[in-house]
């Protein structure tokens, strides 16, 4: 092979490779979006909130960082207030990670020991939050045994698009409760 014929793959090669690592960095720059996370947790007498933060290669983890709101003393709009709060903790992409005993905490809050009886008469919804919008899920109750345990996503999911005042927010997650058996 001639010497220029060599220059010329060599080009080639050169601009292909250089093309597909441009391409690699817009992706990676680009990524996924980035969804801040928490969950609502309905109970006769409170609310809980937790947050969550989501691994970089899978799921969401439940965290330690729990807040409870007695019904009692109940302030208009606090609910949307925390869960703000709840969702600014959150973080994606989490590499490390405690061991978080979030059922401990639940149980302390609660008073309620086992996971039978926190499944018991609750209510949960899931808020996600990106950069443009809101998406509210609410679940179906399915207990703490049988093939339907766990929070179920059986219903349609509410979207908010951002900004959203702290009055609609609040009746979109006291709307999403009310959807949830």
């Amino acid at each position: 092979m001639d010497w220029k014929t060599r220059r010329i793959i060599y080009k080639i090669r050169f601009n292909q490779f250089f093309r597909n690592l441009k391409l690699k960095i817009k992706f990676k720059i680009k990524g996924l979006p980035k969804w801040q996370r928490a969950n609502v947790v309905e109970y006769p007498d409170c609310f809980l909130v937790t947050t969550i933060c989501t691994l970089k290669n899978g799921p969401g983890v439940h965290t330690d960082i729990i807040s409870k709101i007695e019904k009692e003393n109940y302030v208009h709009n606090e609910l949307a207030r925390i869960v703000s709060e709840h969702l600014d903790q959150s973080r994606w992409g989490v590499v490390n990670f405690e061991n978080y005993k979030p059922f401990d905490v639940v149980s302390k809050l609660t008073g309620r020991k086992s996971i039978k009886k926190q499944m018991q008469d609750s209510k949960m919804i899931s808020i996600s939050r990106n950069k443009k919008h809101i998406e509210i899920s609410p679940t179906k109750n399915g207990g703490s045994t049988g093939p339907n345990r766990g929070y179920n996503f059986d219903y349609e999911s509410i979207l908010l698009e951002l900004p959203v005042n702290e009055e609609n927010f609040e009746k979109e997650i006291k709307r999403a409760l009310e959807m949830c058996n």
